[in-house]
């Protein structure tokens, strides 16, 4: 079982209210357990409750109970905190090798927990252990990835919805690895992340997007911009606007012939934090894109404090275009909301003539996905382009 966000609580109230938590939860699992079984902090806010002698069945029951008993407010001088927990549950002995095979297999199924939104139980599944197995073995091979050079960009084109003229180039980083062949972001940048590892990642992702993009502006090839993803852990550092100055001087790269497109997870661990770096941003000139934008609970309200250049209609919303109702409904408000606020709109995943029809009706500035161009390495660029 985990604390969910328990580092949130440290940042904002101070290590003291986070130890008072810690004690509070801890005693509301015990009393729950009781003389049923041991509950044990395990390492950080994580805990492991020991059940002898019942079956899966009750022991989920047990977690429920758990996970209700620490949900209730943690009075705190001044106010009340709130707290939610992640838990998976495995049996033993179930084929289950040894105790330690026990323990990964419940932290495998915490980790489905968290992934599926938090605060929930969740059973021990084979793919639970696959995913955590795969997990690991990422994590060991993509420091030696970045060090052997088996990292490198593709880039995506961006179009002018009114008269298909390319206005820049989506970076995407991918992983070819000797042993497992390419391996796509959604696989491995969540290992990245778990790991600390982002800041250094989208360091190099940074510095080679620049030097591509004066590479293309040297060479004459157009007007255009290239857009970095930058990560939660990057936009929280003090000095990434520092990085970013750095980068744009050391390859003399126009400020706006950068972009930096951020979601909205880089935005919710410290807002004050984020808008102090976007702010340091804008004064550099660089573009600022708010990407995978309505999948958030709570876009709109950043959108008031934030300034952002574009804002770009999350594909999952594009794929049902233009028979689904409801997302041609969310599509023509999100338009509507970025062009009230000054903004311009870009969709991606766009893969048919319908759907990109539907978008230039509804006044959607600017288009990107399979139907107007699939990513390429650099140097197939200039060839797409002519």
């Amino acid at each position: 079982a985990d604390i969910d966000r328990f580092h949130a609580i440290n940042e904002a109230m101070g290590h003291e209210v986070g130890d008072r938590v810690m004690a509070e939860v801890a005693m509301r699992m015990s009393g729950e357990v009781g003389d049923a079984g041991r509950v044990a902090r395990f390492t950080g806010d994580e805990f492991v409750v020991a059940l002898p002698g019942i079956g899966l069945d009750e022991a989920v029951a047990v977690a429920e109970r758990l996970r209700h008993a620490v949900a209730q407010p943690v009075e705190i001088s001044g106010g009340e905190v709130l707290v939610t927990m992640s838990m998976g549950v495995a049996s033993y002995p179930g084929r289950v090798a040894d105790i330690d095979d026990l323990l990964r297999r419940a932290e495998a199924s915490m980790s489905r927990a968290k992934q599926l939104g938090r605060d929930m139980v969740c059973q021990y599944s084979e793919a639970d252990m696959r995913r955590m197995e795969d997990r690991r073995m990422l994590g060991m091979r993509l420091r030696g990835a970045m060090l052997h050079g088996e990292l490198h960009l593709e880039y995506q084109p961006e179009l002018r919805t009114a008269d298909r003229v390319v206005i820049g180039f989506e970076a995407l980083l991918r992983w070819n690895s000797p042993d497992l062949g390419l391996v796509m972001p959604e696989r491995f940048i969540p290992v990245a992340e778990a790991m600390g590892l982002m800041p250094a990642l989208g360091g190099w992702v940074l510095d080679r997007a620049c030097a591509q993009s004066r590479a293309w502006m040297d060479a004459g090839l157009g007007d255009f911009f290239v857009a970095v993803n930058v990560s939660a852990q990057q936009i929280q550092r003090g000095n990434f606007a520092d990085q970013v100055a750095d980068a744009l001087q050391r390859h003399g790269l126009p400020a706006d012939r950068l972009e930096l497109e951020l979601t909205e997870s880089a935005l919710l661990e410290n807002a004050d934090r984020a808008l102090h770096s976007i702010n340091q941003l804008s004064a550099l000139g660089v573009r600022i894109a708010f990407d995978d934008f309505g999948t958030g609970y709570s876009s709109l309200s950043y959108l008031r404090q934030f300034t952002v250049d574009k804002l770009k209609i999350d594909k999952s919303f594009v794929c049902d275009l233009p028979h689904d109702p409801s997302s041609v409904a969310i599509a023509t408000t999100v338009v509507a909301i970025g062009h009230q606020l000054q903004m311009s709109v870009i969709a991606e995943g766009v893969e048919t003539a319908e759907q990109a029809q539907l978008l230039a009706e509804i006044g959607c500035d600017a288009l990107q996905g399979y139907l107007l161009g699939r990513p390429m390495k650099a140097f197939a660029v200039a060839d797409w382009l002519a």
